[in-house]
């Protein structure tokens, strides 16, 4: 669906500024696997049916799936098993492991998909930051191959007040990267945003923004002229629109 949306994007992007008309494109399936099973009692991603994991029949669907080009498999404790799933399919297979809840491992799942994306593209390593640095193990917040004085952009999807954002930026920074600017599909470009980013001295670049949206939005009859003033109005100060 994402990789939909951002097609649109781009899409209605070349109409009005005849940048581009058409985008090839890849989907990617991101499988969340991350839980600990405690309302079954048992891990059930491990569980057999047939001579396959649950979690290996799950991967196989999207391997045979002709509409998936490639598989993101978010992992948790049953990281032996999605290792054997992902060598056992055809299509590419990035693991990334989960978060401390299944909104932040689903957010983990989507974050890599398209950060991989455009790393495959450009031939350069992908890595992926989590929200706050894991409890165990190694403790790491930065995931993937970190090197002191590597130069990174960060990729996003959604920038809203950027505070999410910014903070993937802090923890780069404290493993010794460069970090150049950000990339995001999309931005509401609430001033909050603005001045958080101008603050941190991070450069935002997106594909698009809410101004543009909503354009597009009336061009395309989704919304009429007379509600454009309320839509800028709720932009200014989200927080207090209608209180």
């Amino acid at each position: 669906m994402s990789h939909n949306k951002l097609r649109t994007v781009w899409h209605g992007a070349g109409r009005k500024w005849g940048r581009c008309k058409k985008l090839d494109y890849r989907v990617t399936a991101v499988l969340v696997a991350a839980g600990s099973s405690t309302r079954m009692g048992f891990d059930k991603l491990s569980f057999d049916l047939g001579g396959e994991t649950v979690l290996e029949r799950s991967v196989r669907a999207f391997d045979e799936c002709p509409e998936v080009d490639e598989l993101v498999l978010v992992t948790g404790a049953s990281g032996e098993n999605a290792e054997r799933a992902a060598a056992r399919c055809k299509k590419p297979v990035q693991l990334v492991r989960g978060g401390a809840t299944r909104a932040e491992s689903a957010r983990n799942g989507v974050a890599a998909a398209h950060g991989a994306l455009v790393a495959e593209k450009m031939g350069k390593p992908f890595v992926y930051v989590r929200s706050a640095p894991k409890s165990h193990g190694l403790t790491n917040q930065v995931e993937g191959e970190v090197k002191p004085g590597a130069k990174v952009v960060v990729i996003e999807d959604l920038v809203s007040t950027g505070g999410s954002s910014l903070s993937a930026v802090e923890a780069l920074q404290k493993a010794g990267c460069e970090v150049l600017g950000m990339v995001a599909i999309f931005t509401y470009g609430f001033p909050a945003a603005e001045k958080n980013f101008a603050e941190a001295g991070v450069r935002l670049d997106t594909l698009s923004n809410y101004n543009t949206m909503i354009e597009m939005a009336i061009e395309q009859g989704y919304v009429h002229a007379d509600e454009l003033e309320t839509l800028k109005e709720w932009r200014r100060d989200p927080a207090s629109w209608k209180k």
